[in-house]
């Protein structure tokens, strides 16, 4: 267990602060980012540090967040092509620029990006490489104030008052000068807790393994600022879970670590829904069927409890009672599964068999977007569809694909039967109605056949050329450009057009494009 080290990334408000690159006067004021809902029930997806003292939280209507906080700028995600939903596309774009610092630092850290703004690195054998049996240099480096500017540590031990501060001294001062003086003793507190764990690094390798990632995540964190704008935290641990729980303890723009031994007592008093894996059905079976509130709480319960209440997770229960958490970081950046979907709450869900061709096409078009910009990235072909849907009941069916049906048309002819083979209603109807419809392309297949590889070699040559010449914006608009081709290629095939190949394809695209003004970059619908 004190072999791994561990740090996970986490992007600060990522949603707003893509917003906020968008538009850089927004920088510094408070932000939120709405998703519209065609049943007028539109809410905050994301809300900037900035807002969040006036009380403005995700899921409020822009009218309830005006109320709160008038100077609010409401910035709305875009909506998807075909169907009534949002459009995140250019949040991924803006994901996939920090993960390509994330995964260009040091060849031996394994990297596994967790979710659009989230990542795991598994630092070990990166930090193992610098541990030496001489090592007071790189203790005098660890010490001094700048290598660890922003870096906190969790112990789970209540950090101290002033002895000489008294709750008739705080009445008597006003709120700045008493806001001040917290700072103050809070940064002191900071700085002495790090001298007390750097020096324990003179003589215990696993304190200065994890001194040395809390180094590196220092480095790493500004890395991403400089070639991205954007901010992000970080937590250090040496498993998955305290990682992430210790990263949520000091943001925005900072980063935490725990340290060898402390595990349990940093999970005493935390919140069950708070730690990793716990935060849905299991965890709410804790609190509903033995009372457990917290991991402190767990962690006193006997085995035999758990193993007769929960006979299935006892022994993980049990471990991450005690922080430990043996999950691999699994070297993996691109996405298993591509997928799309919508709800139907409430008076909007499908009743009828029109409504559910209707809104199956329009996402079976979006999943093929997808599918299309994803080939041209990553030169892979999806194998297989699955079909979601959910009535009174949640049912999934897959289908398999290839070059065939990946064209719009077909795709469409080859889902709809497998939708239809879930009715439960006599004739036209859906009785129960369906709630939600989801399309997921997974089990992708590397590689692609040589008349595919023909534009995708172009569009290699032609980002290598560009990032010489023209920079990141004219390669971005580049593989727009690549992607509507290949849409346009799929439509004409459909059409019974025939088009070139080989040299005759490097004549597809109009480089003169490459400078017009373009904000379809809307290629992905979440």
């Amino acid at each position: 267990q004190m072999s791994r080290v561990i740090v996970l990334v986490d992007m600060d408000c990522f949603y707003a602060q893509v917003e906020q690159r968008d538009k850089p006067s927004l920088w510094g004021k408070p932000v939120g980012v709405l998703q519209y809902s065609a049943n007028g029930q539109s809410g905050l997806i994301a809300v900037s540090y900035e807002a969040r003292p006036f009380g403005v939280k995700r899921g409020m209507t822009a009218n309830q967040c005006k109320e709160l906080c008038p100077d609010i700028e409401i910035c709305l995600v875009p909506q998807g092509e075909y169907a009534d939903k949002a459009d995140i596309q250019k949040y991924r774009d803006a994901s996939a620029e920090v993960f390509a610092v994330l995964g260009s630092i040091d060849s031996r850290i394994i990297l596994e990006k967790a979710s659009v703004d989230e990542a795991f690195l598994d630092c070990t054998a990166y930090v193992e490489s610098r541990v030496t049996k001489v090592r007071e240099e790189t203790i005098q480096r660890l010490l001094d104030p700048a290598c660890l500017p922003t870096s906190f540590i969790v112990d789970g031990k209540e950090d101290e008052k002033d002895e000489d501060e008294t709750e008739d001294e705080e009445e008597t001062v006003d709120e700045e000068a008493r806001l001040k003086r917290k700072n103050e003793r809070i940064e002191m507190i900071r700085k002495r807790k790090i001298e007390e764990f750097i020096e324990k690094c003179r003589f215990d390798d696993e304190f200065l393994k994890i001194a040395l990632a809390a180094e590196f995540a220092e480095r790493l964190r500004e890395k991403v600022r400089e070639k991205t704008q954007f901010y992000c935290s970080a937590g250090v641990g040496n498993n998955k879970t305290m990682a992430k729980l210790v990263c949520a303890a000091h943001k925005p723009r900072k980063q935490s670590f725990i340290p060898p031994g402390s595990e349990v007592d940093v999970l005493r008093n935390t919140k069950v829904s708070s730690v990793r894996g716990l935060g849905g059905k299991l965890g709410r079976s804790l609190t509903e069927r033995l009372g457990i509130n917290t991991m402190g709480e767990l962690y006193r319960t006997p085995s035999s409890v758990l193993t007769a209440t929960f006979p299935d997770n006892a022994p993980w229960l049990m471990q991450i009672a005690r922080g430990e958490d043996y999950d691999k970081v699994d070297s993996r950046v691109l996405q298993r599964n591509l997928g799309v979907g919508k709800n139907f709450p409430g008076t909007m869900a499908i009743y009828t068999n029109m409504n559910a061709k209707f809104w199956l096409n329009g996402l079976t078009k979006e999943l093929r977007k997808r599918m299309a910009d994803d080939k041209i990235k990553h030169r892979r072909l999806a194998q297989k569809v699955v079909v979601h849907v959910t009535t009174d009941v949640s049912t999934s069916k897959s289908v398999k694909v290839g070059a065939t049906e990946e064209k719009e048309g077909r795709l469409f002819e080859k889902l709809w039967p497998v939708m239809q083979s879930m009715r439960k209603g006599p004739g036209e109807g859906w009785k129960p109605p369906i709630f939600n419809i989801s399309l997921s392309a997974g089990r992708f297949l590397e590689g692609l056949p040589s008349k595919e590889n023909s534009i995708i070699g172009w569009v290699e040559r032609r980002t290598k050329q560009l990032e010489e010449m023209e920079g990141k914006d004219a390669v971005e608009k580049l593989n727009r450009d690549a992607a509507a081709e290949e849409k346009r290629r799929l439509e004409r095939e459909e059409m019974g057009e025939e088009e070139g190949e080989g040299e005759e394809m490097e004549g597809i695209f109009m480089v003169d494009n490459l400078d017009d003004d373009d904000d379809d970059d809307c290629l992905i619908v979440e």
